[in-house]
């Protein structure tokens, strides 16, 4: 696969440990939404590769956004947090069979949990911004407290731009009296209509939303999973 050189545009905090990378994309550059990309870097002189989902939506051809997360202090992430704006790093992709770049024939219910929202905001973006898409769609996305919410204003505005979207806030350890306390398994029911359900998350929740999925009776061609972890 090809080897193309990103340069730091811009880094911005989120939340804590957690940071916005917009990166630079040459003209060649082509992504379809939800797919992602081999980030590459050197540490004790090894060459290690992390693999991080692409946020943004494709309508840029200038620069795509990355949401990494610094899980361990010795991780691959720590490194990338070193890293300065105007930096370059070695990416290689897009790569992925997780996307969407056509205008479904369903409704579509999107479930993540932590930073697997990336690839679902580059989905929703390009579904309600670019395609028009006009069936439903319902984004069930789950964190442990409130100050973990990622893209919080992003898609409350797009809830109110577009009818058609709504979403769903799980927290697992909420504040008192917070209406959608457990996790994302939790929230989910069998669709009126035919549906298609996009889910991205680490092994444990993926395991959970199938096993409630089967119990649903919910068609596997219906079901799309991303692992991120």
């Amino acid at each position: 696969m090809k080897k193309t050189s990103l340069k730091i545009l811009e880094i911005k905090p989120m939340i804590k440990d957690t940071k916005k990378f917009i990166l630079s994309i040459p003209e060649n550059f082509k992504f379809k939404p939800g797919q992602y990309i081999l980030l590459e870097l050197k540490i004790k002189n090894q060459t290690q590769r992390r693999a991080y989902s692409i946020a943004s939506a494709p309508n840029n051809k200038k620069q795509i956004e990355l949401c990494i997360k610094k899980i361990l202090p010795n991780s691959f992430a720590n490194e990338i947090f070193k890293l300065q704006k105007n930096s370059k790093i070695n990416c290689i992709g897009p790569i992925g069979k997780f996307f969407i770049d056509k205008i479904p024939k369903k409704n579509l219910i999107f479930i993540s949990v932590g930073t697997g929202i990336a690839p679902m905001k580059s989905m929703i973006e390009h579904l309600l911004k670019n395609l028009k898409f006009k069936k439903e769609i319902l984004l069930i996305h789950g964190y442990r407290q409130e100050k973990d919410i990622l893209y919080k204003k992003f898609f409350s505005d797009l809830e109110k731009q577009f009818p058609n979207f709504k979403q769903k806030i799980i927290l697992s350890k909420p504040k008192p009296n917070y209406r959608l306390k457990g996790h994302v398994q939790n929230f989910i029911k069998k669709p009126k209509s035919k549906t298609k359900f996009y889910i991205c998350g680490m092994n444990e929740m993926l395991f959970e939303v199938a096993e409630k999925l089967k119990k649903l009776k919910i068609k596997k061609e219906n079901i799309f999973f991303e692992n991120y972890g």
